[in-house]
């Protein structure tokens, strides 16, 4: 599938309507053009004060009303694609086993780093869509701004590698040697409390220098239902998710929709 082109990821058809899409599963979902007047119309029924903020369903779109800081229109609208639930949750473990799951995590950081690369090559086409976004009543413009500006240091792969190694470390070994694969460790370290018991019993410990546990992290489905108090807040969550390959929905609020 041909990457989606970076001006695409916010169009505005008309004064007081932005698109922006959705990512479901490594695919792009743009949600078709609509006009002002439709949505108004769409909208009355779940009104409870004309022009104030809320969400709606119209036919296979969601729907955000904001009241509109600048323009001749008192709202303007944020109209996404409505994925079915079902396509949004990983259900399949099998495929996830061979696919997400059996990335190495310097597979990950590669993509993060390429991702940052591509999010900086086309940077006036993502300085236009903050443009046409960022001015929300809620947040402050420039903060959204300032998002865009520290996406590069979020996405860089040596803190994020950096930060598995030492999270999700044990033993001297490295946080993403447990994430890509099983690691022996000490043989002490795993006397629960049925061998223990086990020992003062029998007194068994015939063969006990011959074990060699193993231990593996097992990356986990997600769902992040995250505050929009600050728009880093979804992607930061995200990351955690992402970098040690965890099959993650990420619900943004309004106010960071475009992250």
């Amino acid at each position: 599938m041909a990457p989606a082109p970076m001006g695409e990821i916010a169009v505005a058809d008309e004064p007081g309507v932005v698109r922006l899409p959705a990512f479901v599963k490594g695919e792009m979902l743009f949600p078709p053009p609509i006009d002002f007047d439709t949505l108004s119309e769409a909208a009355r029924p779940w009104a409870r004060s004309p022009g104030g903020p809320m969400a709606f369903r119209h036919e296979d779109l969601q729907v955000v009303r904001e009241p509109a800081l600048a323009g001749d229109r008192p709202c303007r609208y944020l109209v996404f694609p409505r994925p079915r639930a079902e396509c949004l949750v990983e259900r399949d473990v099998a495929r996830l086993s061979s696919t997400l799951f059996s990335l190495s995590v310097q597979d990950v950081l590669d993509y993060a780093a390429a991702l940052a690369a591509a999010l900086e090559a086309s940077r006036p086409a993502v300085t236009e869509a903050v443009r046409l976004v960022g001015a929300g009543p809620l947040l402050d413009p420039r903060l959204v701004e300032l998002t865009f500006d520290l996406l590069p240091a979020l996405l860089d792969p040596g803190p994020l590698g950096a930060a598995v190694d030492r999270e999700l470390s044990a033993d001297g070994r490295r946080g993403r040697d447990f994430l890509d694969g099983w690691v022996e460790i000490p043989v002490e370290s795993t006397r629960g409390m049925t061998a223990r018991i086990g020992d003062s019993v029998l007194g068994a410990t015939a063969g006990r220098e011959r074990l060699r546990p193993s231990l593996r992290a097992v990356p986990t489905r997600q769902l992040h239902v995250t505050a929009g108090n600050s728009p880093l807040l979804p992607l930061v969550s995200f990351l955690r998710g992402f970098v040690t390959k965890g099959a993650c929905v990420v619900k943004s609020p309004a106010e960071a929709c475009l992250v």
